[in-house]
C-alpha cells in the first residue's frame, strides 16, 4: 500500500497569528483565516475531547498548515515549534492503520468520528526516524480543498 497524496506539511507554533504574519513576511504567503477544529475523541493515547487552532496556506501544495500548540497531547508545546508532520490523504484509513501496525509503527494520536471511525491518524515519531506522518480521511479532501482554495470553511469544525 503505497501513501496516496502528500499534501502539506504542519507546523506547530506557540501563537498562530504571530506565526502567520511571520511565514507571510518571509514566504510571501496568504492564510487562510484560522478555524477550531474540535474533536470528541483524541486518543492521544487516552481518549479524550480535544481542539485545535489551525490555518493552511493559498499557496502549494504541499500546503503549510500552521497549528497552535495546546495541552499537554498531540498538540503541545513541549514537542517544540516547527515541522510536526507531513499529511498525505487516505482513501482507506483502516487499512492504512492495519498496515503501520503489521510494520511495527505505533500511533501517537488518532482522531475518532463518533461513529468510530478513524479521522485522522498520527504516527509516533520514533517509530519512522523521528519523522510524524498524518494520514487524513480522504472524507473531508474536497471541504479541506475548498478551505484551502477560496478561503470559505464550509464543513464540520467538529469531529
Amino acid at each position: 500500500m503505497s501513501a496516496n497524496l502528500y499534501f502539506h506539511v504542519g507546523i506547530l507554533v506557540e501563537d498562530l497569528e504571530v506565526a502567520m504574519t511571520r511565514f507571510s513576511a518571509v514566504l510571501g504567503f496568504t492564510f487562510n483565516d484560522p478555524i477550531t477544529a474540535e474533536f470528541g475523541c483524541l486518543a492521544d493515547p487516552e481518549p479524550h475531547e480535544a481542539f485545535v487552532r489551525c490555518t493552511y496556506s493559498r499557496e502549494g501544495p504541499p500546503y503549510i498548515e500552521l497549528l497552535e500548540a495546546n495541552g499537554d497531547g498531540l498538540f503541545s508545546l513541549a514537542h517544540g515549534e516547527g515541522v510536526h508532520h507531513l499529511g498525505f490523504w487516505e482513501p482507506d484509513l483502516e487499512a492504512r492503520c492495519a498496515t503501520l501496525a503489521s510494520l511495527e509503527v505505533g500511533p501517537q494520536g488518532r482522531v475518532v468520528s463518533p461513529e468510530g471511525a478513524t479521522f485522522a491518524y498520527f504516527n509516533r515519531p520514533a517509530d519512522l526516524h523521528g519523522t510524524r506522518f498524518e494520514f487524513l480521511a480522504d472524507s473531508s479532501r474536497a471541504d479541506t480543498e475548498h478551505w484551502i482554495r477560496t478561503g470559505e470553511f464550509v464543513g464540520p469544525t467538529d469531529l
